[in-house]
């Protein structure tokens, strides 16, 4: 077990700071233990942060707080305070599956979604540093199915995606620029009756238990122009992120009376690259709305996923096996839109609605891959204990959604299905001002 280091404060709110620097090491070790995660736009998530996350995830010029590093770093001047943010989303999807053989409803799982981020007051008047750990994407899911091959079996799903970056922003005026720059870790268990879809092996249906992780760079750029301080234009470009996985599998292939087998297991997972804008302006005094439109790239970084198995150590299957997973999946385009109200000196009250096409066509989608929801409506409020001290909640619900499946490229036995979700995550968010 790590201990946080001994830490010095010298400012003014050394005890408040100290206390908050305990409960994010508690909260760490905490939800640290989870590692699933679900996700909206296909697996990443809409947005960092609870107070975007009630807005109907309206983010690139609407973040105030220190996840503007993940959002759009040139956001970090909307807020001229240093800040320390802690935030956890806890998501409870609701999947099913439908074919010939199946009518089931995926397990009850709750996931958790935390973030953490920190960044300065401004230096020299226009610099301002940043660092955060955010779980940007993931998804999770486990079901009880009978396969045609191996009749009852599990199937299950567990991505989690984070990102560690520091951020820079400088400021030009009414223009500010941000930049964020570090290191993603990836890491992926997939089980399941696998079909091969190429060589000798063609058509051949395996029991499947792939464990993977690996780390890549991630970063992204963007900018927020303040004009009159009534409106906020914000853009932001997301990089695109390449993770080589590697780990372990486990193969069942004793419906060819072939025994089973462990392997060595790689493949490449692809990150999309992004680009948004968005809009803020005041209404009134106490009114706020906020909108997003932003494009995410899938159809490049998810054409495909190839799978290579290497040191088979089994008789009767091949040594090396490679394949490729089908995916073909499509552009996603996303639109946001947010209302906030500040109620009182202390209380804020907010809603919004956020539409996104599902990028998974009907011939690739599978019970376990299945990120397809397509509306969602959020329901947030913050309370300001203090001048310095804030907490915010959220509601986000994602509508059911169903797609159908007549001929399936991933494997037979999808052939002739229907998949639904729909979602439920409650987000807290804990700011503190420096």
């Amino acid at each position: 077990m790590r201990y946080l280091p001994n830490v010095t404060l010298e400012k003014s709110g050394t005890m408040k700071t100290k206390l908050f620097l305990k409960a994010v090491f508690c909260f760490f070790l905490v939800v640290g233990l989870n590692r699933n995660v679900h996700a909206f736009n296909g697996p990443l998530q809409d947005s960092q942060g609870t107070r975007n996350n009630g807005m109907g995830a309206a983010n690139i010029a609407n973040t105030e707080d220190s996840t503007a590093i993940a959002n759009n770093p040139g956001a970090m001047f909307a807020n001229t305070n240093g800040m320390l943010d802690m935030s956890i989303g806890l998501c409870n999807a609701h999947p099913s599956f439908q074919n010939s053989l199946n009518d089931t409803k995926g397990e009850n799982l709750i996931c958790a979604l935390p973030d953490f981020s920190a960044m300065t007051t401004p230096l020299n008047g226009n610099l301002k540093l940043g660092v955060g750990i955010f779980t940007v994407g993931g998804l999770a899911s486990e079901y009880r199915l009978v396969n045609p091959q191996y009749g009852n079996q599990v199937y299950e799903s567990s991505l989690m995606y984070l990102n560690a970056m520091p951020a820079v922003a400088y400021k030009l005026g009414n223009l500010s620029l941000g930049l964020a720059v570090g290191a993603a870790y990836q890491s992926m268990r997939l089980k399941m009756p696998y079909q091969l879809h190429g060589g000798p092996m063609q058509g051949t249906v395996l029991g499947a238990d792939m464990r993977m992780e690996g780390v890549g760079v991630c970063g992204n750029a963007g900018l927020l122009y303040n004009w009159h301080d009534f409106v906020k234009i914000g853009v932001v470009y997301k990089a695109p992120t390449k993770i080589d996985l590697s780990g372990t599998a486990d193969a069942d292939a004793t419906a060819i009376n072939a025994g089973t087998a462990k392997y060595d297991v790689q493949t490449t997972y692809d990150w999309p690259q992004s680009l948004g804008g968005g809009v803020s302006c005041k209404l009134a005094p106490t009114w706020l709305i906020a909108g997003d439109l932003e494009w995410i790239n899938w159809s490049k970084a998810m054409d495909g996923m190839g799978v290579d198995l290497s040191n088979g150590n089994s008789a009767k299957l091949p040594g090396a096996v490679s394949d490729e997973f089908p995916l073909d999946w499509n552009n996603q385009f996303i639109y946001r839109l947010g209302l906030e109200n500040k109620t009182t000196s202390k209380l804020t009250l907010r809603c919004g609605v956020t539409y996104c096409n599902s990028p998974i066509p009907n011939n690739t989608v599978i019970p376990i891959l299945c990120t397809i929801t397509e509306w969602s409506g959020t329901l947030g409020m913050g309370y300001a204990f203090t001048e310095a001290v804030s907490l915010d909640l959220a509601y986000m619900h994602a509508f059911n959604h169903t797609q159908d499946t007549d001929t399936s490229l991933v494997g037979t036995d999808y052939d002739n299905s229907s998949i639904a979700l729909s979602a439920d995550t409650l987000y807290m968010g804990l700011s503190v001002k420096l």
